[in-house]
């Protein structure tokens, strides 16, 4: 699938290297999750939605809105506007500078391309 989220899972523990304590040591630690995200995951599009509707008016919700992403990259900025069901304006100003039947191809739809 085109638009695929890029959010990847880690997990490492950390111990002492003192090698007399770190079986005890190993056994003591801690293992720490984190998560890389970026766009075009849900989790970025909800922070943003976020953003957005803290500068609207009272009790506006999302779909009281015509929300847009614009950006030079079809496999995040456009993929962002298609996992939140937003438009997307694709830009010819820098990553991208291609052909919209290759896009189309590819099955990326942008909502409008300058």
């Amino acid at each position: 699938a085109l638009y695929h989220s890029a959010t990847s899972s880690t997990s490492t523990s950390y111990y002492s290297s003192n090698n007399s304590d770190q079986k005890q040591t190993i056994n003591k630690g801690r293992t720490l999750h984190a998560t890389t995200v970026g766009k075009p995951t849900p989790l970025t599009g909800k922070t943003a939605l976020t953003k957005l509707l803290a500068q609207c008016p009272p009790n506006t919700t999302e779909q009281d809105l015509e929300i847009w992403t614009a950006g030079d990259n079809p496999y995040s900025d456009v993929a962002l506007a298609h996992t939140m069901g937003w438009n997307s304006a694709l830009v010819r100003t820098g990553i991208w500078n291609g052909d919209v039947l290759d896009l189309e191809k590819r099955g990326v739809r942008p909502t409008r391309v300058e």
